[in-house]
């Protein structure tokens, strides 16, 4: 199979189509909120065109008229994205987010609705495979690209060691259909990357494997084993509230509703404040209602006067303060906490 870098008729429109996919917006999480997840926001053509993998695509009328053709984008060119050079770009068909009913969940943020999409699509096993042993001269996304969509796939991940970022030398592979996944697997003889015969698997039976090598249950079996039990422990439910399914990620949390919750999460708070005030000024009086200001300070006594306690400081027979030699307690606290129970704890995680 031949490979080239320079752009192949219409590469520039197949580029954005594969950007506003559902493939793609599941784990790109700028992309989602730009077209607000579900309810499908328009976005300016040129945002989409200062994107790294877009440069090589000139000039940008050229991108314009490429995405006219498409069958799963429409161009638009009224409103705010009236003239040349300010059109914007949406999906045909709305996104839609695997589990999520907006009748009973309407208010349901965007973070919460990405990570949704996203676990659904981690869990999408039965279409993806695991895929090795590519070389190290030939190895570029789009080249990688290129080579599995031949077989149908429509996404390539490369996997990467989380401290430094650096490709591991091996894929997770998404394709169009489990039939394809399966044809892909059942190529003989196995397929080839410029020569070199590639170590392909299931990718369920590559997390299945990596997970019993480490002694940890894999996120998919513990999702369906969730599911079975009716839900605990999902991550995305509502047990966050509106922070989200991981726990509210982002601090500008966007809400779906014309209203957002800040406004009562402010007020709420407030509330909180003031009663936990109220109370801490009620239970510093004693039975005759007079208040001592306890807990004001932590250095004041019962009469509230300063400096009483010694806090640690040993004093001589006229009453002087001394400082007192705590190198002992100091290695004696650094051997308690090296030989204590306050170790790093190790996590040990799904192969990714």
């Amino acid at each position: 199979m031949c490979f080239t870098s320079s752009p192949l008729p219409h590469a520039n429109l197949s580029q954005v189509e594969f950007y506003f996919s559902a493939h793609n917006l599941s784990t790109d999480e700028h992309l989602f909120f730009q077209i607000d997840g579900p309810d499908n926001r328009t976005v300016p053509i040129k945002h989409i065109h200062s994107f790294k993998r877009m440069k090589r695509f000139q000039p940008y009328s050229a991108v314009v008229k490429a995405l006219k053709d498409s069958e799963q984008l429409d161009v638009v060119e009224d409103g705010n994205f009236r003239g040349a050079g300010n059109e914007g770009v949406k999906r045909k068909i709305p996104l839609e987010i695997p589990g999520w009913d907006r009748e009973k969940d309407p208010d349901a943020t965007l973070e919460k609705l990405f990570d949704m999409l996203n676990q659904h699509s981690k869990n999408e096993m039965g279409r993806s495979i695991y895929a090795k042993g590519f070389g190290e001269e030939h190895n570029g996304q789009i080249e990688l690209e290129d080579y599995f969509k031949a077989f149908g796939a429509v996404m390539v991940r490369k996997r990467r060691f989380p401290d430094t970022g650096e490709w591991k030398g091996s894929v997770f592979v998404e394709f169009d259909s489990e039939e394809s996944q399966a044809a892909f697997l059942a190529l003989d003889p196995k397929p080839k990357f410029h020569g070199l015969e590639l170590e392909v698997m299931d990718k369920k039976a590559y997390s299945k494997m990596k997970c019993d090598q480490k002694g940890i249950i894999p996120n998919w079996e513990r999702d369906n084993s969730a599911r079975r039990r009716g839900g605990r422990g999902q991550r995305g439910g509502n047990r966050g509230g509106n922070r989200g399914g991981r726990g509210g990620r982002r601090n500008d949390s966007r809400s779906r509703s014309p209203r957002g919750s800040g406004d009562e999460d402010r007020d709420d708070w407030k509330d909180r404040r003031n009663k936990f005030q109220n109370k801490g000024r009620w239970n510093n009086r004693d039975r005759d209602g007079k208040g001592h200001n306890k807990g004001r300070r932590d250095d004041r006594d019962r009469d509230g006067d300063r400096g009483e306690k010694d806090h640690g400081l040993n004093r001589d027979d006229g009453g002087v303060p001394g400082v007192a030699d705590t190198r002992k307690r100091k290695v004696e606290d650094g051997e308690e906490k090296e030989n204590g129970s306050k170790k790093a704890k190790v996590e040990i995680s799904e192969d990714a």
